[in-house]
This record gives structure tokens, C-alpha cells and sequence, in this order.
């Protein structure tokens, strides 16, 4: 078992080992929990509720094209009818986010084919879901939801790709009558900060959930992946930070140096008018020698 001083009880559902640990397709418990999770974050885009999950080994890309890893977690499985699921964690917005998905997704569907074989291009449907740390829609909506729809009636023409993208920081509290896909956004965003499920949470599926995540069951080699991925989460932060705070000190300093050179603008129309100097000063706030200066 291992020893660790961590403030709280649990890991962090952001991280690859943790997401694998509690939801992998590999271990009867634990697949419970990716069938629960898949379900509930789904929901409207499933005609069914899916009963079995199994792992999907990830082919190696055949494009020809340089590959770049910009997921924390990427994990992919089927169901019993051969529907695809990956779901990935970003933490950090990418160039080109929603091209990749899609390219991603055109990859995932090029694989179905059987190469040498006559196909009569039967394609499953392929379910990318995005769970995010960052904002991508200019609005206050959790969950968005895209499919190859008819533009005027908003109607599905073909279930072939579908993509679940999930914003973790528009969702603020629980309350009494928040759904299970709330609940488990709320999961994502703060397991690692609790000391014990609130109340909302009190349900079978969620209290499973809890036993893969105990920091204190991990073990050494575990935890110092953990730590390592934890680590790569705090730095990516930091770095996000920085730039924010870099890009508000540059837009004041532009708003400070616009409103200085609006003020010498002004003094030295007034001077070229023969406006006295007391009076210039008086307006602008500039001194004597800066307006001489000018």
C-alpha cells in the first residue's frame, strides 16, 4: 500500500492512469464503470443504452502523416454491435481542435474497411467524446452535441460520426435536481478535492467509481506516475497563467500608451492653436517640458 501525504482521498480523474484504473474495458468491475460513464455522458445520441464494452487495440496511423500526442487520456473500445467510443481529456486547447477531431473520427471510420476484401461500406457508428478543461463555445452550455445533420430541419441523416464535446469549467454547483451527466462533470472537475461524495452523489454507480481512484491503494510505481502526470497538469496551468497574465499587462500597457498618446495628440493641436501653456497643461496633465516637446 502506498504511503502518501496527499490533503485528499483521491486521485484525479484528468490523469491517464487514474481514468484507466476506474474505467477500463479490461476488468469486469471496472467496466461497469466505463458502461455507466458512457451511457450517461451519450444519453440522447444512443438509441439503445449499451450493455458491454471491450478494448479496441489503437492501429497504428496509415496515413503517412506525422502523429502528435495532444490528449492526457485517450481510450477507445467497442460495444456488442461493433460501435466505436473513444473518449479524450485535453487540458490545454490545440491548434486546429475541432479539424483534429474530425480528422481523427474520418481515421476511425478508414479502419473499418477490410483491406483485400470486398466491403459494401458498412460503417458503425464512431463516438468521439471530448471532455475539456478549457473553454470552446462562447456560451454557457455544458454539453454540446454534433452529427451529419440537414442544415434547415436539424435532422440526423446518418449516425456515422458523432462527437460529445464536454466543457468542465462552465459547470459551477450541484444542486437536489442535477442529472448524472452533471454529476459526473462534477467528478471530473473535482474528485481529487474532496474528502468524501456529497449527498447528490450518493448513488451505487458513483460509490463503485470511488474504490479505483483511493490515492492510498495505489502502488509506488502508481503513484509516482501519478505524481509525474499531476505534474505535467500543474505545469500546463502554470503555463496558461502566465500567458493570460502576460496578455492583460500587454493590453493595459496598449491602453495606457493609446490614452498618453490621445493626451499629446491633443496638447500639441493646442499649442499649434496658440493655446497658453497653463491652459494645455491644465487639460492633458502633461507637464511643461513634454509639451514643449512635442
Amino acid at each position: 500500500m502506498n504511503q502518501t501525504n496527499t490533503k485528499y482521498p483521491y486521485a484525479n480523474l484528468m490523469t491517464d492512469l487514474t481514468f484507466k484504473k476506474a474505467f477500463s474495458p479490461d476488468n469486469e468491475n471496472t467496466k461497469v464503470n466505463l458502461i455507466n460513464l458512457l451511457n450517461d455522458l451519450l444519453d440522447s445520441q444512443i438509441p439503445n443504452p449499451i450493455v458491454d464494452v471491450f478494448s479496441q487495440d489503437k492501429e497504428i496511423n496509415q496515413t503517412g502523416s506525422k502523429t502528435s500526442k495532444t490528449s492526457v487520456v485517450d481510450l477507445r473500445c467497442q460495444d456488442s454491435l461493433n460501435n466505436t467510443f473513444v473518449v479524450e481529456i485535453q487540458i490545454k486547447m490545440k491548434t486546429n481542435f475541432f479539424k483534429r477531431i474530425v480528422y481523427y473520427s474520418s481515421q476511425l471510420i478508414v479502419q473499418q474497411g477490410i483491406l483485400g476484401q470486398v466491403w459494401d461500406y458498412d460503417v458503425k457508428p464512431v463516438f468521439i467524446i471530448s471532455i475539456v478543461d478549457f473553454e470552446l463555445f462562447p456560451d454557457q452550455e455544458l454539453v454540446h452535441r454534433a452529427s451529419i445533420c440537414n442544415i434547415e430541419s436539424g435532422i440526423q441523416l446518418i449516425d456515422s460520426v458523432n462527437y460529445t464535446f464536454i466543457e468542465l469549467r462552465k459547470l459551477k454547483k450541484l444542486d437536489k435536481h442535477t442529472d448524472d451527466l452533471r454529476k459526473w462533470i462534477y467528478l471530473f472537475k473535482n474528485l481529487n478535492k474532496l474528502e468524501s461524495l456529497p449527498e447528490a452523489l450518493h448513488q451505487k454507480k458513483f460509490k463503485n467509481l470511488l474504490s479505483y481512484t483511493e490515492v492510498a491503494k495505489f502502488t509506488k510505481e502508481e503513484f509516482q506516475q501519478y505524481l509525474k502526470e499531476m505534474h505535467f497538469e500543474w505545469d500546463t496551468y502554470a503555463e496558461e497563467l502566465y500567458t493570460k497574465t502576460r496578455i492583460e499587462e500587454g493590453i493595459k500597457k496598449g491602453i495606457e500608451q493609446g490614452a498618453l498618446n490621445a493626451k499629446r495628440e491633443m496638447a500639441k493641436g493646442l499649442r499649434d492653436d496658440g493655446i497658453p501653456l497653463p491652459i494645455i497643461m491644465k487639460r492633458s496633465g502633461l507637464s511643461e517640458e513634454e509639451i514643449k516637446s512635442l
